[in-house]
């Protein structure tokens, strides 16, 4: 049912975009503005749905009963607080980072910022299945952790590590061999063209890193280890990809390529770093 929801979800969001952004069906013509009522309309409706699955569908009703009867515990919202916080604060380093690259691609013109755009839009396409496998992970390990089995934990981490490096492998293969002909599909200028390849190439070497570094954070969320990845997401997004992407855009000046550069470098340090804070636990726990 969850599922259905999301896709039911995105599908609103699809016609929305269209109708609003070019008036199409009786619709105002919104342009970008439209876009953005689009999304609204579409994240309403699925924040609605889920609600009513929770509370209302009949497959929740212990849930429901449940709920009733729970009191307010100050202790609990705490550490929901402390998980909750922390986990917002490593998606905030990370998709901030990227808002300020693409202000800085910006800076050198329309044709710079919309191949920047399109390399995105796909790279964020790839990144989904890195996600979802986060969230199984999380889901997986916060199991195993709450029976206090770090063999399990080990197991279980190592496949999801090695699952999503296959399939962000593939992801990498296949920019590879279409970075040419994908931006096609969202632009017909051939200086964007010819850009937005470039910068797909530099995204299919980061797909990995990407990849592995979105797991392990799901990981390390499914064993409430939370303050060591958040600095490590800020040392790596903040400190390491902004000045770098500053330094190789402007002062060596290399433009967007230099800024996709310093992201690839700032993924491959968060990556290991996590990799390295979960390796870490892992050997901590299972020593004798």
């Amino acid at each position: 049912m969850a599922l259905i929801i999301s896709v039911v979800g995105n599908l609103i969001n699809i016609v929305l975009n269209y109708g609003l952004i070019y008036g199409k069906w009786g619709l105002p013509e919104m342009g970008y503005i439209g876009s953005a009522w689009a999304s609204f309309c579409a994240r309403a409706f699925m924040g609605l749905s889920f609600l009513f699955l929770v509370f209302r569908h009949p497959a929740t009703r212990e849930i429901k009963a449940v709920y009733r009867q729970v009191k307010l515990n100050w202790k609990e919202l705490r550490e929901l607080w402390k998980i909750g916080f922390n986990s917002a604060m490593q998606f905030t380093f990370e998709v901030a980072s990227f808002v300020i690259a693409g202000l800085m691609a910006g800076s050198f013109g329309k044709e710079q910022i919309d191949a920047h755009g399109i390399a995105l839009n796909i790279a964020a396409f790839t990144y989904m299945f890195g996600s979802g496998i986060s969230s199984a992970s999380t889901i997986r390990i916060g199991i195993f952790k709450a029976q206090n089995n770090w063999q399990l934990i080990k197991e279980a981490s190592h496949a999801s590590i090695k699952l999503v490096l296959l399939v962000m492998g593939g992801c990498a293969v296949i920019l590879l061999i279409l970075h040419n002909l994908l931006p096609y599909g969202f632009s017909s200028e051939k200086k964007i063209i010819e850009l937005a390849s470039g910068l797909l190439i530099i995204a299919a070497m980061f797909q990995l890193f990407d990849g592995m570094q979105v797991t392990i954070i799901g990981i390390l969320r499914g064993l409430e280890d939370m303050r060591m990845p958040t600095v490590i997401t800020l040392i790596g997004y903040w400190v390491v990809a902004l000045p770098l992407a500053y330094f190789l855009a402007f002062t060596l000046h290399m433009e967007t390529t230099g800024i996709w550069i310093a992201l690839l470098f700032s993924l491959v340090v968060v990556a290991l770093g996590l990799y390295w804070r979960l390796h870490f636990l892992i050997k901590k726990h299972l020593v004798p």
